[in-house]
């Protein structure tokens, strides 16, 4: 399934007419996209060169428009999706709740918590003005303030500025009620998935699609939206622009994907440290309550009892911590400090 990163790389090479514009020149009818090595040529395509003559945001300003006090992961997601594929700075204007959140998920985010505000579109439209793709929907809820007023404001700031723009999730919803935002919008592309493009295509066509025959229905929706680029997500995704473009992209299960890009040695050695983990993160859960010597580094042991332990395997919690300079009830241990834990006898029961 294609990720709302690699749509913005696409919107990107549209806006820029740089060396990635070739994306967008290719022809498909009907056509199978089923070799992985193709699909990562072109996913490479999109991705901006890091260069020495390069400052800081030609590789990509990035507007996410979502994020509320009960969907946070979403718009976090769709913004340092893109930063991981290259773009420079990813800005995501959310709701006052949904800030702290998202901002505690990443640093490298800059978050605005103004959806809520009344003077929202304009501080958002100003901040537009720098920006060189749009991301609307992600975790934005369908408070009718925000989603059906707010953000309806918000696109119409999009179109006016031309800038790429990606609906997603709740953005669709907004679009479903109000189809002729985006219509005739060339910069758009809709991401909906199987539940949301039928409630899109019902909305616009008045009648339900036809289940057997996925393509046309993809191709009739686009046109009848003005030719908007729709990205229908399922097994094999379909994307259209109603009249160039269409064609279907096969994705693989995970596992597929490691056979075909490892050999199986690599393969059965990558099973092996997995198994190995899980039994070893078995074993230090059974170890909790248990009296146990540790000897660290810098010539130090302590004994104390043994606690949980993160599933990264980072920190260890102890009681009765018993070291050189004297008794700790309760720590937390760094495992990077660990060298051996001793644990006398096995048998003993938990405190």
């Amino acid at each position: 399934m294609l990720s709302v990163a690699s749509l913005l790389g696409s919107l990107l090479s549209r806006s820029s007419g740089g060396p990635t514009a070739k994306i967008g020149s290719f022809q498909w009818v009907h056509t199978s996209y089923n070799k992985p090595g193709l699909l990562l040529e072109m996913v490479q395509s999109v991705i901006p060169p890091i260069t020495f003559i390069s400052h800081k945001g030609l590789a990509g300003r990035i507007a996410v428009i979502g994020g509320s006090k009960e969907y946070t992961g979403a718009p976090y997601f769709a913004a340092i999706s893109a930063l991981k594929v290259g773009a420079d700075l990813s800005h995501v204007f959310c709701t006052e709740g949904a800030s702290t959140v998202i901002k505690s998920y990443s640093p490298e985010l800059i978050v605005h918590p103004i959806l809520e505000s009344k003077f929202a579109v304009h501080e958002t439209s100003e901040w537009l003005e720098r920006m060189h793709a749009v991301v609307l929907g992600p975790g934005l809820g369908r408070d009718p303030v925000v989603c059906l007023d707010t953000a309806k404001s918000i696109l119409e700031e999009v179109k006016k500025k031309n800038l790429p723009l990606v609906v997603d999730a709740d953005g669709l919803f907004l679009v479903t009620e109000y189809p002729d935002l985006i219509k005739s919008y060339g910069k758009a592309i809709l991401t909906p998935n199987i539940v949301e493009f039928g409630r899109l295509y019902e909305k616009t066509m008045g009648e339900k699609p036809k289940p057997e025959e996925p393509v046309l229905a993809v191709k009739v929706l686009s046109r009848a939206l003005g030719n908007v680029t729709i990205v229908k997500k399922g097994p094999n995704d379909i994307i259209s622009d109603g009249e160039n473009g269409r064609f279907k992209v096969k994705c693989y299960h995970s596992k597929e994907r490691i056979k075909t890009t490892m050999n199986n040695s690599s393969v059965t050695k990558q099973e092996q440290r997995t198994f190995l983990r899980e039994r070893f993160l078995r074993l230090l859960s059974h170890l909790s309550g248990q009296d146990a010597k540790i000897k660290m580094h810098e010539r130090t042991s302590v004994s104390c009892v043994l606690g949980q332990v993160d599933i990264d395997i980072h920190h260890v919690q102890v009681s009765d911590l018993t070291t050189p300079m004297g008794n700790i009830p309760n720590a937390v241990l760094r495992m990077s400090d660990v060298i051996s834990i001793e644990v006398p006898d096995l048998n003993t029961s938990n405190r």
